[in-house]
């Protein structure tokens, strides 16, 4: 669990969201940011169960903006446009057309994103971006770049706050699933205007 430092913030998160990496069964926390007066996004990356922040990565958003086409931003400011225009009656233009292009970078930048176990059996991990499929621009292989000196990291404070496991997690569905089917069985008597007691050869009658 953590919170934004947004007083020592010099970014502005363009897109807060989730990644899950299904070999290793780690869900992690995903912060896309822009540096004012900078070229440079930083991509930060965070496993709340473990606590665990992986080293920042950075990479150009010029060269990010190149592998997406005027298309797929059309399609995505179409998508944005009606649900706003139900809702207020009123577009701002130039804000759909910001969150369009920030939603296509996460997206580019979500799909390409690895994760890595420095050491088995540890928490600690990293990430970084895969290499470009057969099919994918090659361009898209260097992306990555050195943190400015310039800029000032983005920062989070992590601190420790109760949490269900997935463990936890999966055993109160069970307990919920086995009590409703307690129900759903309880009731089948009446249901099917049966007696409460069966013998085994009226069980096997029930349609």
């Amino acid at each position: 669990v953590y919170k934004i430092l947004w007083n020592t913030m010099s970014a502005e998160v363009i897109k807060q969201g989730t990644k899950s990496f299904w070999k290793t069964k780690t869900t992690i926390e995903v912060l896309l940011l822009e540096h004012p007066n900078s070229d440079v996004l930083e991509i930060v990356c965070f496993d709340p169960i473990t606590n665990q922040e992986a080293p920042h990565i950075f990479i150009l958003r010029s060269k990010v903006v190149l592998l997406i086409c005027d298309e797929e931003i059309q399609y995505r400011l179409f998508e944005l446009q009606e649900p706003i225009r139900q809702r207020h009656g009123i577009i701002d233009n130039d804000a759909l057309l910001k969150i369009a292009w920030n939603d296509a970078i996460y997206d580019l930048v979500d799909d390409r994103l690895e994760l890595h176990k420095l050491l088995a059996g540890s928490k600690a991990f990293r990430v970084s971006l895969r290499k470009p499929l057969p099919d994918e621009d090659p361009r898209s292989a260097d992306l990555m770049c050195c943190a400015p000196s310039s800029i000032v990291p983005f920062e989070l404070d992590h601190f420790t706050a109760p949490r269900r496991t997935i463990l936890e997690e999966a055993k109160e569905d069970a307990v919920e699933v086995t009590a409703t089917r307690k129900k759903v069985v309880a009731t089948l008597p009446s249901i099917l205007n049966v007696p409460t007691t069966l013998t085994a050869r009226q069980r096997w009658r029930i349609p």
